[in-house]
């Protein structure tokens, strides 16, 4: 919904995918919705991850979304102006990353053409009050994992600004677990819109055989499928001649 009135609809299902899970859950508060999703971010630093969860726990009520903001350095997906953190999110779903570096050795993080290389220094640029930056990187599982994996031996990040994880299973996995028993009922709602959304897409992580299937013994004898065992209606067919310029009805 918020992708077609953002004109996104018709670029990726990316932006679909962006706008009807942030579009949906920004009616939440912050400390039911968003906060349980990007409390599952993971930075690769124990302080930088404190200093998120510390930021993320301040923060109450309906906060700013701001959609595909415009800027000189590009239009990341999400940026999130919390009372004492900037927050910007680049989210994937079938593409990876828009833009990447060639094979210049001397690349450093002013520049970068890596796309988040160049969000980093958006956020940068758009700091106000040394606000701590945080820039998220939300993708299936193993979209993220191969990102994570290119950017481990390169400093093209700007250091004022941290890198964090998240995937798509993951954030399926944290609304599922939310205890919703003081949740008003629409708020409820939301959340199960939510689930729904991205079971329907599939983005839950494999769970392996079903307990059931591994406590089976192995033999060589054949599974026994049998086709479900539908109603049989007769039907009587008329012995006179049909004439197609008369109307027939079926009485079955």
């Amino acid at each position: 919904m918020l992708a077609e009135i953002k004109n996104k609809a018709s670029h990726t299902l990316e932006d679909q995918l962006t706008g009807d899970f942030f579009g949906t859950i920004r009616y939440l508060p912050f400390e039911k919705g968003l906060v349980h999703v990007l409390s599952a971010v993971r930075f690769n630093n124990l302080i930088v991850q404190k200093e998120w969860l510390s930021a993320l726990q301040k923060e109450t009520g309906y906060t700013e979304l701001n959609f595909w903001p415009k800027h000189e350095e590009g239009e990341i997906d999400l940026l999130l102006p919390l009372t004492n953190a900037l927050i910007g999110i680049e989210i994937k779903y079938f593409s990876g990353i828009s833009s990447e570096d060639g094979i210049d050795l001397e690349i450093t993080s002013d520049t970068s053409r890596n796309q988040l290389a160049r969000y980093a220094r958006m956020l940068l640029d758009l700091r106000e009050d040394r606000k701590p930056l945080f820039l998220v990187f939300l993708a299936p599982f193993q979209m993220m994992q191969a990102v994570e994996k290119s950017l481990e031996q390169r400093n093209i990040i700007k250091p004022e600004v941290s890198l964090g994880y998240i995937c798509w299973e993951d954030v399926l996995e944290t609304l599922t677990a939310i205890d919703t028993t003081d949740y008003l009922t629409g708020e409820k709602l939301i959340l199960i819109d939510l689930i729904d959304l991205l079971k329907k897409k599939r983005l839950m992580h494999y769970k392996g055989f079903s307990k059931d299937l591994l406590q089976k013994e192995v033999s060589n004898e054949p599974f026994l499928f049998q086709k479900p065992v539908f109603d049989t209606k007769s039907w009587q067919w008329p012995t006179k001649i049909l004439n197609g310029d008369v109307g027939y009805v079926c009485n079955n």
